[in-house]
C-alpha cells in the first residue's frame, strides 16, 4: 500500500509539515518586533499553522529572536474575560494555595509569595490575577528587551469580544508597567476582528501588523505537492510498488485547488486513497474524480452547505452566480474586477468579508476556496456529477511541453500563456459559459 504523506486534518505546526507562506512569515518577523499580529482568513488557509511557526521563530528557531510563548484555543464557552484570563494563568503559571506561592512555568523555574496574587485567584478574579502577575517584578526576566514574551490567541473568531476586553485590559496596563516585550498574536476566521473593533475601536493602536492569508502562491503550492509526491514515490520505491506519476498531475491540482493549502491536502491524499483501492500502478487525473465528489459532499460538505444557505440567506446567490458567469472557464477563478463594478458594491464587501470572495490583483477577483465553485457546478450536473467532474479537470490545462527555453520566463509565466490560451480557445469553441443563466 501507498504511503500517504498529506495531512489534511493536521496543523503544520513542526517545520517539516509546513511550507511557503515565505512573504508572511518576513512580515511576522518584522511585526513582531514592533507589536503585536493579527492572522485571519478563511477556514483551511494556514491560520493555525502560520501561527505555529510565528511562535516558533519568536522563541529562536531559524531567527536571531529570542523569547516565550503560551498559546490558549478559543472557546464559544468562554462567555467573559475571566474565563479566558484562567485559560492564560494555566498555562502562564502554577499556584499553590495552600501556600500563597506561584511559580512561573516560563523560562527558568521562579517561584514568588503573594497573598493578593493567591486571595484574587481564589475568588475568581483572574483578570486581576493575571493583571498582577505581568509586571517586572514577576516577568522582568521574562521580558527583557532582547526577549518577547508571546500570547497567542488561537480560533478567536469562537469568542472575539472576551478577546477584546482583555487584550484592552492587559495591554494598557503593560503600558502603565512600562513593559515594552509583551506581544498578543491573535488568530481566527474574518471577520472576526471586524467583531472585536466594534467591541472596543481603539484596539486597532496596539496591533502593529494584520496578516491576511490568501491561498498559496502557485510556486509555494506547486513546491508543496510536489514534495508529497515524491515522498510517495520514494515509499512506493521502498516497497517494491511500480507506481507512474502522470506529470500533469501536479499542475492540476495545484489549478483546481487555487492554491488553498487545506483543499490541496485533501486533494492529494483522496488520490493517493483511489491509488490504494485501484491499484492500477498510474497516478492520473482518473484518481481526481472521485476525490472532487468527496471533497464538496463529504470532507468538506458543511462548510459548502453553510456557506451556500448564508449566501442564500444574505440574498445573494444571484449575485454569485452573476460573478461567476464572468469568469472564464479555467481555473482558479479569474473574474474582471471592471465587469464586476457592476454589481452590488455591498454584496461584493459582504463575500469578501465572508472569505468568498478575494482580490487576486489589481484588475480581478478570485475565489478564497475554488472547491465552493466546483461544488456548484457538480449540483447543477443533476444525476451525472462524474461527466461534471471529469469536464471540471478539462478547464485546467496543463503547461505545454518546453522544447525551446527562454530564460526570461518562468513555469510560472509558461503556464499563465497556456491558460490565456486555452480561455481563448474555450470561448471560441463553446459560447455559453457553465454558469450562464
Amino acid at each position: 500500500m501507498l504511503k500517504n504523506p498529506f495531512t489534511p486534518t493536521e496543523i503544520a505546526a513542526s517545520p517539516d509539515l509546513f511550507f511557503g507562506r515565505r512573504d508572511e512569515l518576513a512580515a511576522a518577523d518584522m511585526g513582531i518586533k514592533k507589536g503585536s499580529l493579527l492572522i485571519q482568513g478563511g477556514m483551511g488557509i494556514g491560520k493555525s499553522s502560520l501561527l505555529a511557526q510565528v511562535r516558533l521563530r519568536a522563541e529562536g528557531f531559524c531567527s536571531d529572536n529570542a523569547g516565550n510563548s503560551i498559546c490558549v484555543v478559543g472557546q464559544k464557552d468562554i462567555k467573559n474575560v475571566e474565563d479566558l484570563a484562567r485559560m492564560l494563568l494555566d498555562g502562564l503559571v502554577e499556584i499553590d494555595e495552600s501556600s500563597s506561592s506561584f511559580k512561573l512555568k516560563l523560562g527558568p523555574v521562579a517561584e514568588y509569595e503573594s497573598n493578593e496574587v493567591v486571595k484574587n485567584f481564589g475568588e475568581g478574579r483572574h483578570c486581576a490575577t493575571l493583571l498582577k502577575i505581568l509586571n517586572k517584578k514577576f516577568i522582568g526576566p521574562l521580558a527583557e528587551s532582547d526577549k518577547l514574551l508571546i500570547i497567542a490567541i488561537d480560533e478567536a473568531d469562537k469568542c472575539p469580544v472576551p478577546i477584546a476586553r482583555l487584550i484592552r485590559a492587559v495591554s494598557t496596563h503593560l503600558q502603565q508597567e512600562h513593559i515594552a516585550s509583551v506581544r498578543f498574536i491573535i488568530a481566527g476566521v474574518n471577520p472576526y476582528f471586524k467583531v472585536m473593533l466594534d467591541e472596543d475601536t481603539g484596539l486597532q493602536r496596539f496591533f502593529y501588523k494584520k496578516i491576511a492569508l490568501q491561498p498559496m502562491p502557485i510556486e509555494e503550492a506547486k513546491e508543496l505537492f510536489e514534495a508529497k509526491l515524491e515522498n510517495v514515490r520514494e515509499s512506493a520505491e521502498e516497497q517494491g510498488i511500480d507506481l507512474v506519476i502522470n506529470p500533469d498531475v501536479v499542475w492540476l491540482s495545484v489549478r483546481l485547488s487555487g492554491g488553498h493549502p487545506h483543499v490541496l491536502q485533501l486533494l492529494g491524499s483522496h488520490m493517493i486513497d483511489r491509488e490504494n483501492l485501484s491499484s492500477d500502478g498510474v497516478i492520473d487525473k482518473n484518481d481526481m474524480l472521485e476525490a472532487l465528489r468527496t471533497i464538496c459532499y463529504d470532507d468538506r460538505v458543511y462548510v459548502y452547505d453553510q456557506l451556500l444557505h448564508s449566501i442564500r440567506m444574505e440574498g445573494y446567490e444571484e449575485i454569485l452566480h452573476r460573478l461567476l458567469s464572468m469568469a472564464d472557464a479555467s481555473f482558479p477563478t479569474r473574474i474582471p474586477r471592471e465587469s464586476a463594478a457592476s454589481l452590488e458594491a455591498r454584496a461584493l464587501d459582504w463575500l469578501i468579508d465572508h472569505n468568498i470572495l478575494l482580490v487576486a490583483n489589481e484588475s480581478e477577483y478570485g475565489f478564497v476556496d475554488e472547491f465552493l465553485r466546483v461544488r456548484i457546478l457538480l449540483d447543477r450536473a443533476g444525476e451525472n456529477p462524474r461527466d461534471m467532474a471529469s469536464r471540471i479537470i478539462s478547464f485546467s490545462p496543463v503547461p505545454y511541453h518546453r522544447t525551446t527555453r527562454d530564460d526570461t520566463k518562468t513555469d510560472v509565466d509558461y503556464y499563465e500563456d497556456v491558460v490565456r490560451d486555452f480561455a481563448k480557445k474555450f470561448r471560441d469553441i463553446e459560447a455559453k459559459d457553465p454558469f450562464e443563466s
